[in-house]
């Protein structure tokens, strides 16, 4: 299969690497930076797993710039949040009428820009429980694997079976446990909520996921945080059980206990935050809902004030 990866950080580099490693597809790292492609092109990707074995791609291309290059038969979108709409305009080529487009990104609402390039029928999202870091080296580490969860925005949508199963298979053989849902919403607002209760949080105080349920102060305002997200996401329509999705979120965060989250990861490197996706995204429902959710829209505030990068 064709395949572009739009964005390959952390977590793009693993999908690149682990897809380029089956030789039936043809592998598209498609980057920010000149520095990063020319990285790719001459070192390929290297993946350091928790056993402490390697996984090494060289058999995949980069580019900052894909004019001339052909569609895609799937685009990988694993870009922040906030540069989806850029990147998706900016690489006009890899999108075409057949193409299935795959947005595997932190946060709530990433397939809102993807309409502007794609068909709703053609739009896949999902979630990723791996967890990745980036070494100062520029190698990968492969922090924890888990579940990929994938569903189709038009679940009745023309050809919409055929592209799920596809798209589940290339990713089953590259070695990604992937899950068809009928419900991918589901799994992106149970993400949402885990990510509530980390990242920021996480981000502000410069720890590890751990200190989430450690930290007396902090497990407060994180169960506060995620308390009032599912009250709001219920508002639309949803039925979760507030103390049930808390206590999946504090196991979520033990269980990662040694990991640096994404935002904190962000922030150490002086780097813009998906806090809009995040704590952001449970706010701006809210206000769709005619309610307030003022304990996100305090650390949206807090988070933008103290890193304004």
């Amino acid at each position: 299969m064709r395949i572009s990866i739009l964005g390959t950080g952390a977590i793009g580099s693993l999908f690149a690497a682990s897809l380029a490693a089956d030789p039936a597809n043809e592998v598209l790292c498609v980057t920010y930076s000149p520095e990063h492609s020319d990285c790719i092109n001459e070192k390929g990707i290297t993946i350091h797993e928790k056993d402490g074995s390697l996984t090494h791609a060289e058999n995949l291309r980069a580019v900052t710039d894909t004019s001339g290059e052909n569609p895609a038969e799937l685009v990988i979108v694993l870009v922040k949040s906030y540069s989806t709409r850029e990147a998706v305009k900016s690489h006009p080529q890899i999108f075409g009428p057949d193409t299935t487009v795959l947005t595997l990104q932190n946060g709530y609402g990433n397939h809102l820009p993807l309409l502007e390039t794609a068909d709703a029928s053609q739009i896949l999202l999902g979630t990723t429980a791996h967890g990745m870091n980036i070494r100062d080296d520029g190698e990968i580490i492969h922090a924890g694997s888990g579940v990929t969860t994938i569903g189709a925005l038009e679940p009745d949508g023309s050809g919409t079976e055929e592209r799920l199963k596809k798209t589940a298979e290339v990713l089953d053989r590259a070695g990604f446990q992937t899950v068809i849902s009928d419900d991918v919403f589901d799994a992106i607002f149970r993400k949402l909520f885990v990510n509530t209760a980390i990242n920021a949080l996480c981000a502000l105080n410069d720890k590890p996921n751990k200190y989430i349920v450690s930290d007396p102060q902090m497990n407060r305002r994180s169960r506060r945080l995620v308390g009032e997200a599912v009250e709001t996401v219920n508002a639309g329509g949803r039925s979760y059980d507030p103390d049930k999705i808390i206590e999946d979120a504090m196991h979520v965060a033990e269980l990662t206990g040694e990991n640096i989250c994404s935002m904190l990861a962000d922030v150490r490197r002086r780097r813009p935050t998906e806090i809009r996706a995040i704590n952001g995204a449970i706010v701006a429902m809210a206000e769709e809902n005619g309610m307030d959710a003022p304990l996100n829209r305090e650390i949206v505030n807090e988070i933008e004030e103290r890193f304004p990068f």
